[in-house]
């Protein structure tokens, strides 16, 4: 980075199904919770299964008799009150969403929006007004499958690198074996290929 450089502070990333983009963002949050004191570290998901069963089902395994620090949580993890994870369900209840997603300010910051495209509006807008100072990372993710989605559409931003995971580079289906247990399949896609699907190319 040089001075007058636009930083990409938000990093957009489109994968296919089951390619390890889970298992990449519960490593970038574990790490920045690690080095970046005092952090604060919001996730989100359309659900409360999808956050609680997934991103975070990684993140204290990933942390657990580890001996890194921080109390682990059902969906959080705690140092102090200024050094804190939490996992969020997006909801609107009221019409107060975008009031109880916001409010934080710190030096550190980190967003997660998992599965981004069903991530709602309120939750983006509470997210970009946390971001206004500090430093801050907003990582997206999501398995793309429109293009009027808000994840669709901040692509065209300034501030966005967008990335790609593709099920088609993964080393499963490179190899035609299972080098990665439990990922994508060289036989999943050759099926899935000729149908309507999410792969991304």
């Amino acid at each position: 980075w040089t001075p007058g450089q636009l930083i990409k502070n938000r990093i957009r990333v489109e994968a296919g199904h089951t390619v390890g983009k889970t298992k990449a963002a519960s490593a970038l949050v574990n790490h920045f919770f690690d080095c970046f004191r005092p952090s604060i570290i919001y996730t989100y998901a359309p659900t409360f299964e999808q956050v609680h069963d997934l991103l975070w089902k990684e993140i204290k395994a990933d942390r657990r008799d580890k001996g890194l620090p921080g109390r682990i949580l059902d969906l959080g993890l705690v140092v102090d009150d200024k050094h804190f994870a939490k996992g969020r369900a997006t909801s609107n209840a009221g019409g107060r969403g975008t009031e109880r997603a916001q409010g934080q300010h710190g030096e550190y910051l980190m967003f997660v929006l998992d599965e981004a495209e069903g991530v709602a509006d309120f939750v983006w807008a509470a997210v970009d007004s946390m971001t206004s100072g500090g430093i801050s990372i907003v990582l997206m993710l999501a398995n793309p499958r429109t293009r009027t989605s808000r994840f669709h559409k901040v692509a065209a931003l300034p501030t966005v690198q967008s990335l790609r995971i593709s099920c088609l580079a993964h080393p499963n289906v490179l190899a035609g074996r299972e080098l990665v247990p439990g990922a994508v399949r060289r036989e999943w896609v050759e099926t899935m290929l000729g149908e309507h699907c999410d792969i991304v190319p």
